[in-house]
């Protein structure tokens, strides 16, 4: 019996798990998703890639990534998004 609860205990917390995924296989965030930086600024730039993990831990909510305090963006499991932005610090988090 302790065995089988052990083995389920397991079973349960690997159906949580979630699994990385390379920037180049995840599927880009649609376009209505991305709100803010997802234009080239005029001046010298940087790129910020964004790639969420697939799997089942969260995978019923989309996660906001908020940047310079503003919403930028709703990113499901298993995609990718890019913000440009200005050269220079950016305080950035999800949500």
């Amino acid at each position: 019996m302790r065995l089988f609860v052990g083995a389920v205990a397991i079973a349960l917390l690997a159906g949580c798990s979630t699994s990385p995924v390379s920037p180049g296989e995840a599927r880009p965030v649609p376009k209505n998703r991305i709100v803010a930086f997802s234009a080239n600024p005029k001046e010298a730039y940087g790129t910020v890639v964004v790639t969420r993990d697939t799997g089942f831990l969260g995978g019923g909510c989309y996660v906001a990534i908020h940047i310079d305090g503003k919403f930028a963006a709703r990113i499901d499991t298993g995609e990718v998004a890019k913000f440009f932005l200005s050269i220079g610090g950016h305080p950035s988090g999800s949500a």
